[in-house]
C-alpha cells in the first residue's frame, strides 16, 4: 500500500510542471505550446487591413472636406499607427513572417520607417523591457516609475488630471517633433546600408509629395497624426499595461483589458490587451493570445490576475476600468 501511495504521488507531481513561477499542468502547458506557430499569411493580412484604414480614413476624410471626420481620421490613423507599432512589437519577437529576411525588412520598410522607428534599437529595448521588467533597466516602466506610475497615493481625479488630461502635456508636441527628428537621423545600431535606405526613402516620399503636390495631405494625414495622436495613444496603452504594478512576479507586473470594440480599435489593435499572457508566453503570435487568455482562465492564479473591461469605465459588472485598476493598484489597494 505504501508502495502503490509513493507511485501514485509521484504520478501527480509528473502531471504537473513549473513555469516562470507557476505550476502548469502538462495538459494546460501543452494546448498553449501549440499556439506558438507562426502564420505569415495572418500578419501580411495584419499589415494590410492597418494600410486599408489608414488610407480608407484619408479617403473619407478628403471626400467630406469636413473638419469633424478630419479629426475623427486622424484618431483612426493615429491608432493605426499603433498598429503598426504593435507589429513592429511581433517582428522584435520573430514572430511577423518565419523567414528571419522578410521579417525584419518588411518590419523595417512598411512599419518601423513610417512612424520614424529604427527596427534594431526597438529590438534592443524590447528585449531589455521583457528581461529586466520594472528595474532601472527596463526603458517603459523605468519611464512610468520617473513619471509617478509605480506605487504611490493618488486619487482618482488626480490621476486623470495628471496623466490622462495631462498627457497632452506629458507627450507635448514639441517633444514629439523633436523625438522624430532624432530618430529619424540617429545612427543607432544601424549599418550604413540601413541608414542610407531610411534617408532615401523619407527623401523620395517629400521629393514625391512636393513634385506631384501632395505635401499639404502628408502633413495632414501622417505628420500631424505622428506628432500628436499616436504618442498619446502610445502612452495611454503603455500605461494600462504596467501602471501600478511594480512587481517581479511576471503574472502580477502586467494588465490584461478587455475593451469596447473601440478600444481594440484605437488603443490596443492585433490584441495587445492580452498583455499578461504576453508577458508569460512571448513567443505566442498576437492573433493566438486570446486563444491562449481563455485556456490560461483554468488556472486559478491566471483569473486572479488583473483582468479589466475598458479603459475609462468597466461595461462588465465585478470588472474594473484600466483607470480603477491602476489607481487601486498604485495606494496597493486590491
Amino acid at each position: 500500500m505504501g508502495l502503490k501511495n509513493v507511485n501514485e504521488h509521484k504520478n501527480i507531481n509528473e502531471e504537473f510542471r513549473q513555469f516562470k513561477g507557476l505550476s502548469f499542468t502538462s495538459e494546460l502547458f501543452a494546448e498553449i505550446k501549440v499556439l506558438q506557430e507562426k502564420n505569415n499569411w495572418y500578419n501580411f493580412f495584419s499589415l494590410l487591413l492597418d494600410w486599408i484604414l489608414i488610407i480608407t480614413a484619408i479617403a473619407i476624410s478628403e471626400f467630406s472636406g469636413n473638419f469633424i471626420i478630419y479629426l475623427i481620421s486622424i484618431i483612426i490613423i493615429g491608432g493605426r499607427m499603433r498598429g503598426l507599432d504593435n507589429l513592429m512589437h511581433e517582428a522584435s519577437h520573430k514572430l511577423l513572417f518565419k523567414n528571419y529576411f522578410l521579417n525584419k525588412w518588411i518590419a523595417s520598410v512598411f512599419i518601423a520607417l513610417p512612424v520614424m522607428t529604427n527596427f534594431n534599437s526597438y529590438c534592443t529595448s524590447h528585449n531589455n523591457h521583457h528581461k529586466y521588467l520594472w528595474t532601472e533597466q527596463d526603458p517603459d516602466t523605468s519611464e512610468l516609475k520617473k513619471l509617478g506610475l509605480g506605487r504611490s497615493t493618488i486619487t482618482t481625479k488626480t490621476f486623470v488630471l495628471k496623466y490622462i488630461l495631462g498627457s497632452f502635456l506629458i507627450k507635448h508636441i514639441i517633444k514629439n517633433i523633436k523625438d522624430c527628428f532624432i530618430r529619424l537621423f540617429s545612427k543607432d545600431q544601424q549599418s550604413n546600408i540601413e541608414y542610407a535606405i531610411k534617408l532615401s526613402v523619407w527623401f523620395a516620399i517629400l521629393f514625391i509629395a512636393v513634385v506631384f503636390n501632395f505635401w499639404t495631405q502628408l502633413v495632414l494625414y501622417w505628420f500631424i497624426p505622428l506628432v500628436t495622436i499616436f504618442p498619446i495613444i502610445r502612452f495611454w496603452s503603455d500605461l494600462a499595461d504596467h501602471s501600478g504594478l511594480e512587481v517581479s512576479h511576471p503574472l502580477y507586473s502586467s494588465r490584461n483589458n478587455y475593451g469596447t470594440w473601440i478600444e481594440r480599435l484605437i488603443l490596443t489593435p492585433h490584441h495587445d490587451n492580452y498583455h499578461i499572457v504576453h508577458h508569460l508566453f512571448p513567443y505566442i503570435p498576437h492573433f493566438n493570445l486570446k486563444k491562449a487568455h481563455i485556456i490560461l482562465l483554468k488556472h486559478p492564479d491566471y483569473a486572479q490576475a488583473s483582468h479589466c473591461t475598458g479603459f475609462f469605465n468597466s461595461f462588465l459588472p465585478g470588472f474594473k476600468s484600466v483607470i480603477e485598476d491602476v489607481v487601486k493598484k498604485m495606494n496597493n489597494v486590491n
